[in-house]
């Protein structure tokens, strides 16, 4: 999921050539959550959390900026043959990071190795559809009389197309 700059503001808006960035496009964004960067510069984007699928696995977790996450340097933290999934991913906005510490409820990035792509060569990740989901604290969307929530999602298969992509808990 990453919010489409086109639709930032909730009305047509196209980046220009000079590289307007999604803060300068809607400046007071509540989060910005994507794999590429949304500021023009090379910001964390995710924590991951390597699995080489022993009894325990191994655990270990490493942030990655969004040019770590294209040039290799995330799937050779992971490793030939793992799984990667995704702890925190970074809003690079501020500091409204959406996280999910159970291992189990995590999104995957790397399968057996190989960094998840669209048919694009766009990285994306993985939820499961049944449990997999990240939590952003409720205070980002406080005192606020209206917002916009934008999100691209791709599903990967027809049954699952009714499936919310978002939700937001009253409590």
């Amino acid at each position: 999921m990453h919010i489409s700059l086109d639709s930032a503001l909730g009305q047509p808006h196209r980046r220009t050539q000079t590289g307007e960035s999604i803060l300068q496009i809607a400046p007071n964004a509540a989060a910005t959550y994507s794999l590429r960067s949304l500021t023009g510069g090379d910001p964390r984007a995710v924590r991951v959390r390597r699995d080489t699928g022993g009894a325990a696995g191994d655990d270990d977790e490493e942030d990655f900026t969004t040019s770590e996450i294209s040039s290799g340097a995330l799937t050779a933290f992971v490793g030939s043959g793992n799984d990667g999934f995704v702890s925190i991913w970074y809003d690079q906005s501020g500091s409204n990071n959406a996280t999910q510490s159970t291992p189990g409820n995590q999104a995957k990035i790397v399968n057996s190795g190989t960094l998840l792509k669209d048919a694009n060569g766009n990285p994306y990740l993985d939820l499961d559809g049944t449990d997999d989901f990240f939590s952003a604290t409720k205070t980002i969307f406080n005192d606020v009389s209206y917002g916009y929530a934008s999100t691209v999602a791709q599903y990967d298969n027809t049954t699952a197309k009714n499936t919310p992509v978002y939700y937001a808990s009253t409590g």
